[in-house]
């Protein structure tokens, strides 16, 4: 059984869909069923039940697929471990859009110092199910604002704090001193349509309280940069974390009443700190 056709196999599992995984690996589809193929001849077990173009692993597969998962830890462990330093090998990273410069960049830089020949792929995931990349093995770390699971090993890496910005051309913007919440409140908001950055246990997807201080919400995206873009022409006011609107050089709007300013940790999390030996070096 050859080692990249178990990668393939715990590839498959992740995406639930050979054509997606193939996607992944930079593979035709049929490369990765005839991956599956040889493992389930060789085993003389059928992997996955099929359903179009998804998969989903049988009974047989999930045990296959647990031990998988600790034979190539295991396999990774070693190689890395042999190679010190000069090792060459991708560290898989998931995040949020929105803690890529502030938070992520620096993780990669710390390991480039320490391993010259580390490489990287970045995979963007704002919601609670980013946890799941970890289980399956899709991702070696996570970085993002949600909780991490008691099972998983973390750290925090800085904490968010929440305000109201605008343009520098904005009306607000431009006004001495604090305004009141309902001139606030005259003025349009863009929204994500996803969580781009806020935790999942807020009312609305910016992490802001619609239900205590109702907004006019004139615009629902689905990217930072069209936020970034509706905010710089000055087309609407944005809900955003502390670090993210210095970064894109917007004005804090400064409230003389209201609720305080909410703020969450940003958290780094991986399987088990003791996996290998760069993954401790951050713990």
């Amino acid at each position: 059984m050859e080692t990249n056709d178990i990668k393939h196999f715990i590839a498959s599992c992740a995406a639930g869909s050979f054509n997606q995984a193939a996607a992944q690996a930079g593979l035709t589809p049929s490369a990765v069923s005839k991956a599956i193929r040889r493992i389930e001849d060789e085993l003389r077990l059928k992997l996955f039940t099929r359903s179009g173009r998804n998969v989903k692993l049988s009974l047989e597969g999930e045990v296959f697929h647990r031990n998988c998962v600790d034979l190539m830890a295991l396999y990774d462990r070693a190689r890395l471990d042999l190679g010190g330093k000069n090792s060459s090998f991708k560290v898989r990273i998931a995040s949020s859009q929105a803690v890529i410069s502030r938070h992520v960049l620096p993780v990669m830089k710390t390991l480039r110092g320490r391993y010259p020949n580390v490489s990287f792929e970045l995979v963007t995931d704002c919601t609670p199910q980013i946890f799941r990349r970890l289980s399956t093995r899709e991702v070696d770390l996570v970085v993002t604002g949600h909780a991490p699971p008691k099972e998983f090993a973390q750290r925090e890496l800085g904490t968010a704090t929440f305000r109201v910005y605008a343009s520098p051309s904005h009306p607000l913007a431009m006004k001495r001193g604090p305004v009141s919440m309902s001139e606030l409140l005259s003025h349009g908001f863009v929204l994500p349509q996803d969580r781009l950055y806020s935790p999942a246990n807020t009312v609305s997807s910016d992490g802001w309280r619609d239900d205590l201080h109702p907004r006019r919400v004139t615009f629902v995206v689905d990217s930072l940069k069209a936020i970034e873009e509706i905010v710089r022409d000055g087309l609407a006011l944005c809900y955003l974390p502390d670090f993210l609107g210095k970064d894109l050089g917007f004005t804090a709007v400064s409230l003389s009443k209201g609720p305080a300013p909410s703020s969450y940790a940003v958290n780094l999390a991986t399987r088990d700190a003791e996996e290998s030996g760069w993954i401790k070096s951050l713990f």
